[in-house]
């Protein structure tokens, strides 16, 4: 494998990386601002459970968003584990240590997955429970 490739190959792992968690912090943020905007504000409670069919519809789209999130993070997670299966055993110790910082380790996925997941449930809830005030 040439030198060029390699560099190709490690600079694929960075960018997946880089997308990788781009996602996971945006998401989380978006989030919980929202999680914070529905806790903290009646009004947003009193516009939920006035508009029913809203809240319905809103919830929906968000199971549908954390559904494509999850193929998102599963999806860079397999990508990164492809180029590294390529790189691996062909190159020295030295490059494989560097193209090992950008890989993206099976508990990103499953950690990311566990906490938006429970962030995305909980904004449901609260958008749902809105529901039955």
């Amino acid at each position: 494998m040439s030198e060029y490739a390699i560099q190709e190959m490690i600079d694929a792992l960075k960018a997946h990386l880089n997308e990788y968690l781009n996602t996971v912090w945006k998401v989380l943020g978006v989030l919980s601002v929202a999680i914070g905007w529905m806790v903290t504000s009646d009004a947003s409670r009193l516009f939920f459970f006035e508009n029913q069919k809203l809240a319905v519809f809103v919830s929906i789209i968000l199971v549908l968003l954390m559904f494509t999130h999850i193929s998102t993070l599963l999806e860079l997670y397999r990508k990164s584990g492809v180029i590294r299966k390529k790189i691996a055993g062909q190159v020295s110790v030295d490059i494989d240590a560097i193209v090992d910082t950008y890989r993206i380790r099976s508990v990103y996925p499953v950690v990311s997955i566990m906490v938006n997941s429970l962030l995305y449930l909980c904004l449901i809830a609260l958008i749902k429970g809105s529901l039955f005030r």
